[in-house]
């Protein structure tokens, strides 16, 4: 699921939405090295992990925003059972990644999860 943290960011501060924002997750246990989680769509050639600097030096002009891993994790869980009740073959082991057995389910197609 492209951009997961920054939509729930997005779905919790409606504010933000239309602003380029990148999400920030912190590299070691003191917090001093940031590095790139997630960031606007808008904002071409950045990549899960790059350096926080080196985002910033080709966008300069963004919103910086704290990861919440406890708050995407609950926001993930809810998906997950949204989507157990169209099938019952649903997996989420890695945050964004939900993986599940749509066989014979083609009548569930058209549903909105987000």
């Amino acid at each position: 699921m492209p951009h997961f943290a920054w939509w729930c960011e997005i779905r919790r501060r409606p504010a933000i939405s239309g602003r380029s924002a990148i999400v920030l997750q912190s590299n070691d246990a003191g917090g001093s090295s940031k590095l790139v989680l997630d960031y606007s769509p808008e904002l071409e050639g950045l990549q899960r992990g790059l350096p926080l600097q080196q985002a910033l030096s080709r966008y300069g002009e963004v919103e910086l925003i704290q990861a919440d891993i406890p708050h995407y994790w609950s926001v993930f869980d809810d998906l997950l059972d949204s989507l157990e009740l169209k099938s019952p073959l649903v997996e989420g082991a890695e945050l964004d990644m939900p993986t599940s057995d749509w066989t014979g389910c083609s009548r569930f197609i058209r549903m909105t999860v987000f």
